[in-house]
């Protein structure tokens, strides 16, 4: 069988995304950590640094983003906590059936499980995100994000 050139390529697209994935949130969430601020100071339990890093300190990444995205959530002045809590435990399912897949004869169900936890958490958080990204826009009266294309003219060079 002939060496499949591509192969490796292929197979640092998953890890690259990865990272780029863990800075977009963090930055994201501590962007919002700092608007939550500014909403309804002195509310946040965590501080500002463990908004970005909270994600890479090992057990406390367990249990601290989903307090520090309710109170985002909450300074923002959303009170359903019911999508960041499906977001949050299907997190946790997650780790749960990734670990479980490690064991013959569960092996195929909990990667199947764990496939299916981690699109309901990709779509809870993309919610989360746009919710919580519109309820500071509206609170902190920012000029809605234009749509792609609408960009305003500029005097070109000649």
């Amino acid at each position: 069988m002939p060496y499949d050139c591509t192969q490796p390529c292929r197979v640092a697209r998953y890890p690259v995304s990865l990272v780029a994935y863990w800075i977009a949130r963090s930055v994201w969430f501590r962007k919002c950590w700092t608007n939550a601020e500014v909403l309804a100071p002195g509310n946040q339990r965590s501080g500002r640094g463990w908004a970005g890093a909270v994600w890479f300190v090992p057990l406390v990444n367990v249990w601290l983003p989903r307090r520090i995205m309710l109170d985002i959530a909450r300074a923002s002045g959303l009170t359903d906590e019911r999508l960041v809590n499906l977001w949050w435990g299907a997190g946790v399912l997650t780790f749960l059936a990734g670990a479980a897949s490690m064991f013959r004869g569960v092996h195929l169900g909990a990667v199947l499980v764990a496939c299916a936890l981690t699109l309901v958490r990709a779509s809870a958080l993309i919610r989360v995100i746009g919710q919580v990204t519109a309820a500071q826009a509206e609170a902190l009266d920012l000029p809605p994000v234009s749509e792609l294309g609408d960009r305003p003219v500029t005097a070109q060079r000649a």
